[in-house]
């Protein structure tokens, strides 16, 4: 006969249900949810990250649009938050992210960082449905956040002569995983409120924004995630300096995974959609528009 303080084991919705003691919480490896009190009882350990919510809070309490299946980070941080009528507020960076992992380029990078179980469904994009079936090969050591920041007003870019349209942030967490964070800009929020996609300007400012997304991943993200891979941060914790200057040198851009893959992903949203935006204006002016020698 079993000893009711054996330590067991059961699967419950894909977590690990705890029968010790007759508790029946479920691991979600950072925290553990008591199905009883519908709540996880343990404070987030990211959540220095998210100030304007519950450290206790699940999923910023919308499990409708985001998942957690580590317990540790919303993925994709803000971008999909709603004014008090209900309306997205950052429709230009849904689409443009949506469309950035429509593209096999986009889904490849999401597929080697998602945790097992991430779902995405689109949104503003129809036929989009990520579902990550197992873990990607980077994600035990690599977070990658997703967050629409006021750029302006950020310390790192609001000097930035012309503006930033996007950013990112790394650090070394106390457990010795880099976490990346992706910022695009939020001023650019009310743009399909004077354009649409029909315009120049529109197509123009729909391709820049997923260049943007690709950008941050494929250069600047890649870049740091290749020197924690090799060691470089041996060491280190917290904050990573900001080196996007360097990052802007072609020498920099030239053997990334951007420079490989946007322009095809480009000229395939722009064929898609019927931009009719040259491809010579891709390469030259929304791809090659602003990198050093």
């Amino acid at each position: 006969m079993e000893s009711k303080f054996t330590y067991r084991r059961r699967a419950v919705n894909g977590k690990e249900k705890q029968d010790q003691f007759g508790l029946g919480w479920l691991d979600y490896h950072a925290r553990q949810v008591d199905p009883a009190l519908r709540r996880m009882w343990a404070v987030d350990p990211h959540a220095f990250k998210y100030v304007m919510l519950s450290p206790y809070a699940y999923v910023a309490n919308n499990p409708i649009l985001f998942i957690d299946p580590t317990g540790m980070d919303i993925d994709l941080g803000n971008l999909y938050a709603k004014d008090k009528e209900g309306n997205y507020l950052y429709k230009r960076q849904i689409l443009a992210f949506e469309h950035f992992a429509a593209t096999k380029t986009g889904g490849e990078f999401l597929g080697q960082r998602a945790q097992e179980g991430f779902e995405l469904k689109g949104t503003l994009v129809k036929g989009l449905n990520f579902k990550a079936e197992q873990a990607g090969k980077l994600s035990s050591k690599v977070d990658a956040n997703f967050q629409v920041t006021d750029l302006d007003k950020y310390k790192i870019t609001k000097k930035v002569v012309g503006g930033a349209d996007g950013l990112t942030e790394a650090e070394i967490t106390d457990k010795g995983k880099l976490s990346v964070t992706y910022h695009m800009h939020s001023e650019r929020s009310s743009f399909f409120e004077h354009y649409n996609l029909k315009t120049e300007v529109g197509a123009i400012g729909l391709l820049s924004s997923v260049d943007t997304w690709a950008h941050e991943t494929l250069t600047h993200g890649h870049g740091k995630e290749q020197n924690f891979l090799n060691g470089k941060y041996m060491g280190i914790k917290g904050k990573l300096r900001h080196s996007g200057g360097l990052e802007h040198k072609i020498g920099f851009v030239r053997p990334s995974p951007y420079y490989k893959n946007v322009h095809s992903m480009l000229v395939g949203i722009n064929n898609k959609l019927k931009l009719g935006i040259s491809n010579d204006y891709i390469w030259d002016k929304i791809i090659f528009g602003g990198y050093a020698d």
